[in-house]
């Protein structure tokens, strides 16, 4: 794996740890995406499995984040039914 991807995936797993600040993690990943743009496909599939766990550890920042918004809005609703 090219080390200027080695070095982005090192700060964005470091990014990944504050899930209430995510302008930094969302410019580390776009300029991920650039570079992912210029992979050969043996290098694509070699960063696969990273970008699967990602993905997992995006869903659960968001859950951590904004998860409570979404259950408050879910008992509200509820609520409203009654």
């Amino acid at each position: 794996m090219r080390e200027s991807i080695k070095e982005k995936i090192e700060i964005i797993d470091k990014l990944l740890l504050d899930p209430f600040n995510p302008e930094p993690l969302e410019r580390a990943l776009a300029e991920l995406l650039e570079e992912l743009k210029t992979l050969d496909k043996e290098e694509a599939l070699e960063l696969n499995a990273w970008l699967n766990e990602l993905y997992k550890r995006l869903e659960e920042n968001h859950k951590t984040a904004l998860g409570w918004l979404e259950e408050l809005s879910k008992r509200s609703n509820q609520g409203l039914k009654a």
